[in-house]
């Protein structure tokens, strides 16, 4: 079931409208008694909306994390048997995530060309 966020927060507004609808009438009965009880049930509400209006706000966020499509980011490694280039950058690019689709030998030293990739979530 989805949830209009419009709807929401207007079902908010009118819990809100109502409750000061009630102390204003309480305030006019001249029942302090009364008036104390709603004003502390006031502020109970008060705070759980707030509690509710930042968990919702919460998960809209988480949402939009997952709605987000991941971007395929790929990068070139080589490596030599000189000392040039080791395999220091390829580990260095394993560590950050990537992961090797393909390898080919290049020239005639063995040298080997590794194509890497990882998926990425850019931010807005």
């Amino acid at each position: 079931m989805s949830v209009n966020r419009e709807e929401f927060e207007k079902a908010f507004d009118g819990l809100d409208k109502g409750i000061r609808g009630l102390i204003k009438t309480a305030s006019h009965a001249n029942e302090m008694i009364v008036l104390d009880e709603l004003q502390e049930f006031a502020n109970s509400v008060g705070s759980q909306v707030k509690n509710i209006q930042d968990y919702v706000n919460q998960l809209e966020k988480e949402l939009k994390k997952y709605k987000q499509k991941p971007q395929i980011k790929q990068t070139v490694v080589r490596t030599y048997t000189s000392t040039m280039n080791t395999t220091g950058n390829l580990e260095k690019k394993l560590n950050q995530g990537y992961h090797v689709v393909m390898a080919n030998h290049i020239g005639t030293n063995n040298s080997i060309e590794y194509i890497l990739e990882k998926e990425v979530i850019q931010d807005e």
